[in-house]
């Protein structure tokens, strides 16, 4: 399995696309990069990923969530990240009702 190279996202971006993507659930914004970059387990979902580096070997991410999970997550990440910057107006504003 080749490495993924996540170094244009941003690691806490990177950490919790791979968290929410291990498990059914909401975006959470986490503050643990601040106390480390190698994850084997967060709060009960198994990542063992290790973002210390300019790339990211996803093997046993994989392992763990099927081959090609973590690229299928970083991608989905990418996209996301991409939509305001491919639509320089952004996305639509709010209408108010009222």
């Amino acid at each position: 399995m080749a490495e993924l190279s996540p170094r244009s996202l941003d690691r806490s971006a990177v950490l919790a696309a791979l968290y929410n993507g291990a498990s059914p659930g909401g975006a959470e914004s986490l503050g643990w990069l601040e106390r480390q970059q190698d994850f084997d387990y967060l709060q009960g979902r198994c990542l063992k990923v290790d973002l210390s580096s300019e790339t990211l070997d996803p093997w046993l991410y994989d392992r763990q969530y099927g081959e090609g999970a973590a690229g299928r997550v970083l991608a989905h990440l990418t996209a996301e990240l991409r939509v305001g910057v491919d639509d320089p107006h952004g996305p639509d504003p709010p209408t108010s009702r009222g």
